[in-house]
């Protein structure tokens, strides 16, 4: 007996402007953003769940937002263009703003952008800050020597780097220091800020602290971002 294959099931596509207008309606009205990643966690919901629910039950006027307009065409010139990187999230994003519209079971791509882009604008303007301020920085002590170095904590931020052996996202922080004139440094780190083994000899440092650290200058180049010259140490 012959079994019939069941009709797979359809799924919506909606145009990715409407899908960014009901995502800053959602965070607006939920503040904050919440992933499926994090929801495993936490047990939230995510917002992409909501924003669906916005784009199932509401009419387009409802969620449509004349202020946002501006916003919108930022993050969809932004996220148009060809990602420099192998990240499959970025690329991912990419395709489907050549096609200019998303399935349901890709919402989440494109529900993160504004969240993930006013991230990116606030980490630009911290960049030029630095930048700027910095300006005349130099490089600290000497490839390969270990020295004591008494320093400022100025900028924390985190990555994510894929593991080679276990495919899995890893996360990563980078410390930007400076010394008594100015000069600037990067410290990279598996430990989140106030736990921070290895170099920072497991003090609980945080943002403006100064402490004296025993380390050994690994690099010394100008940042790819900023064009201040920058030296990054390793572990003793």
């Amino acid at each position: 007996m012959a079994y019939k294959k069941k009709p797979r099931k359809t799924s919506t596509v909606y145009a990715i402007e409407d899908v960014l207008h009901a995502a800053m309606k959602s965070i607006e009205d939920r503040p904050g953003f919440v992933s499926q990643a994090t929801a495993k966690i936490t047990g939230e919901v995510p917002t992409s769940q909501f924003v669906l629910q916005i784009l199932r039950n509401s009419k387009h006027d409802d969620f449509f937002q004349e202020k946002n307009r501006k916003r919108i065409s930022e993050i969809k010139f932004h996220f148009s263009n060809t990602p420099n990187g192998p990240d499959e999230f970025l690329h991912t994003v990419y395709e489907l703003f050549c096609t200019g519209m998303v399935s349901e079971n890709k919402i989440g791509f494109i529900a993160a952008l504004p969240t993930m882009y006013d991230s990116l604008k606030t980490r630009t303007t911290k960049l030029m800050k630095i930048a700027e301020k910095y300006s005349n920085s130099n490089y600290i002590g000497e490839i390969g020597k270990p020295q004591s170095f008494t320093v400022k904590l100025v900028d924390i931020f985190d990555y994510k780097k894929k593991n080679e052996v276990s495919g899995e996202d890893e996360k990563f922080y980078i410390y930007r220091v400076t010394d008594r004139i100015g000069n600037c440094g990067l410290i990279f780190s598996i430990y989140p800020p106030r736990d921070t083994p290895g170099v920072l000899e497991t003090a609980a440092f945080k943002l403006w602290d100064c402490f004296e650290m025993k380390a050994t200058p690994k690099k010394q180049e100008p940042n790819k971002e900023t064009g201040i010259k920058e030296t990054v140490f390793g572990n003793t």
